[in-house]
């Protein structure tokens, strides 16, 4: 697009605002030692996803 230009820095409360808006991954598992339900659902959706696409490999 010949319009538009990269901004070529940004300003210093949008520099505090993306270093402090996000939280910490796994606050909740290492602070208070309890898993959030993430934590499970998460890495089971990453297996079945594996799961899944090997045997469409090897049915297919």
């Amino acid at each position: 697009m010949p319009g538009f230009r990269m901004p070529v820095h940004l300003h210093v409360r949008e520099v505090q605002m993306l270093k402090y808006s996000h939280r910490p991954v796994r606050t909740d598992m290492f602070r208070r030692g309890n898993l959030n339900r993430w934590d499970i659902i998460g890495p089971a959706m990453l297996a079945a996803a594996f799961a899944l696409s090997t045997a469409l490999i090897f049915l297919a």
